[in-house]
Order: C-alpha cells, then structure tokens, then sequence
C-alpha cells in the first residue's frame, strides 16, 4: 500500500468534501443516496468547505488522484472506492460506513499514514438465516464465508435510517472539529492556490 510519508509537515489539505460514490454493488438506496449527498452540501456549506461527488469507475489515473489528493474529508461506504484515500493528505479524515452488521479493519490502518480514520455500521438490514445458530453476526461472519458475503450487502441496496443519519452527521462534525485547528481559511485557501505535488512512501 502506499501512503503519504511525512506527517509533520504542514497540513496540505483544502476546504473541501468529497463523498466517494459505490454502486452499482454494495450500495444505498436512492433515497438514502440523495438524503445523504444533500447532509453533505449542506454541512459543506455551513463550513465554507467545497463538496463534491466522485465515482471512480472510468476516470483516469490522474483524475482519481486529482479528486481525493488535497480533501480535507472524505466519506464513503466500504469497499474498493475507499482504496483511493490512500493519496489523501496527512491528517486528512476518512469516515468509512459500513453496511448492517459488518465490520472490517481494512482502512482503519490509514492511521499509519498519517489518516485519522472513524466508521460508523448502519443500524438497519436483513439478518443471515441461520444467525440464531451463532452468537452474533461477527462469529457468524468469521465462521461461515456465506454470512460474511450476505452481511457484506454486495448485492442489495442499503438503507440509512433517521438514526444513522444523526450519528453520521455528529462524526463528521467531530471530523471537522480535529481538523479546525489546522485547516486554512477560505480567504487564504484562495490565494495561496491548490497544494504543490505529494511525496508517497510505502507502508508494510
């Protein structure tokens, strides 16, 4: 994996937002797509943060670096999208969403990158069948490959709920709030321009 080496060094973020898009697998359902991009602009708005919508899926090399690489905060559910926050800067704050009863601590070790990383697990989906048979779905998932792919939710739409919606919007306030202290005002932001070119190293 590769990751940004130096986390001493002047933080090299922007205002900005950016929600890393999945689909068509393992991902929400319209409504719960929409509800969440509108808290986002709204969040982004009341920052003075610039927001944006990237998918992945048939942009260059160069485009994909481009659209995470000065984020100040980037969000969205697990899975391959998220593999791109490795070209976010030092400091920067990934919030990974994970679907109903799944878990996994794949992203989680961005912190040894220089990422301060939170999640979150939706309160709402269909459980596994035979789930009565273990103690809970994380025993579930370690023992049977079939519970693990069903909580997974590769091929079923999620849905965010009132719930989850309130504890997503008051991480990405706490998100926010780590970053106040280092983050660089609009003003400024505007006239110093976008950050210089980044050095990676590799992390084991």
């Amino acid at each position: 994996m590769i990751g940004y080496s130096d986390t001493s060094e002047p933080l090299r973020t922007k205002r900005k937002l950016v929600y890393l898009k999945r689909g068509p697998r393992r991902s929400l359902d319209s409504e719960s797509e929409g509800r969440l991009v509108s808290m986002l602009s709204e969040l982004s708005d009341e920052w003075g943060f610039d927001m944006s919508v990237v998918k992945f899926a048939g942009l260059s090399f160069e485009a994909q670096v481009k659209a995470v690489e000065n984020a100040a905060i980037a969000i969205g559910i697990h899975g391959a999208n998220l593999v791109n926050s490795v070209f976010l800067p030092p400091r920067a704050q990934l919030v990974e969403i994970f679907p109903y009863r799944f878990d996994h601590d794949l992203f989680k070790y961005g912190s040894t990158a220089g990422l301060r990383y939170k999640s979150y697990r939706l309160t709402s989906g269909l459980d596994f069948p035979e789930i009565a048979e273990y103690v809970d779905s994380f025993d579930c998932i370690r023992k049977k490959e079939e519970c693990k792919v069903h909580y997974r939710s590769d091929d079923r739409e999620m849905t965010i709920t009132e719930e989850d919606f309130l504890s997503i919007w008051n991480i990405l306030k706490q998100a926010k709030e780590d970053l106040d202290p280092e983050l660089p005002d609009k003003t400024a932001e505007e006239e110093v321009g976008a950050p210089g070119s980044s050095m990676y190293r590799a992390i084991p």
